[in-house]
């Protein structure tokens, strides 16, 4: 599959999913001339905990940190289980300092070789879900994980820094989904992490391919 074909797949499914979030985003703007009162819970905020860290629950997770978790539910499920994707979506993006906050919620894509299966995990407030296994017609080759080192803030500063940034600062919100790709059919041969970010109201993209072990810059695609 080409590196075009994945991202008319990618792009489907962040327009389905993005398109969503802009609707919620635009029908809460509406309502806030009517908002006299947030109270402190209502208000989603990386604070220091009493030990001087992060409050884990604010923030999310970080992708390999989500990882680690599904590794350790998975192995004891099936325990030949191989990465193949993995996948977090910023719905709504006003500012580049919600990219260096953790996520709620990723999907990572596992493959069972034994079973040629693939199926669903994800991986929400530290809970992890397992999707029902799908039988595939054809094995997947793939990338060893391993070859995946770049954890999600440094991509986003990857991101910010080869253009995204100046694309979010032209836009006044867009959406910002980012996806490891481990098949060995990534066009470069290596694997690779997409970030690609897309404002609904003007068509407006940018998608930043990386290097997912080095952090180098693959490619850059802008359309604006």
């Amino acid at each position: 599959m080409s590196r075009l074909e994945k991202l008319l797949g990618f792009i489907l499914f962040i327009i389905i999913f993005g398109g969503v979030a802009v609707v919620v985003f635009l029908w809460q703007q509406s309502r806030l001339d009517d908002q006299l009162i947030q109270t402190a819970g209502e208000v989603a905020v990386a604070a220091p905990s009493q030990t001087g860290g992060v409050d884990r629950q604010a923030i999310g997770s970080t992708a390999l940190i989500a990882y680690a978790e599904v590794l350790n539910e998975v192995q004891g499920w099936q325990s030949d289980a191989e990465l193949v994707s993995a996948r977090a979506t910023w719905p709504v993006v006003q500012s580049e300092n919600e990219l260096s906050e953790g996520k709620e919620s990723w999907e990572f894509t596992m493959y069972s070789p034994e079973e040629e299966a693939a199926f669903e995990v994800y991986v929400v407030n530290g809970q992890v879900m397992i999707s029902q296994a799908r039988k595939l017609d054809e094995p997947l080759e793939l990338h060893n994980s391993g070859g995946w080192q770049l954890n999600s803030p440094q991509v986003m500063t990857q991101f910010l820094n080869n253009a995204g940034r100046d694309f979010l600062a032209s836009e006044n919100f867009a959406s910002v989904t980012m996806n490891v790709d481990l098949s060995i059919e990534t066009e470069s041969g290596r694997p690779e992490i997409l970030v690609a970010a897309i404002n609904f109201q003007n068509g407006h993209s940018l998608n930043v391919w990386l290097d997912a072990t080095t952090g180098d810059v693959i490619d850059i695609q802008l359309d604006q």
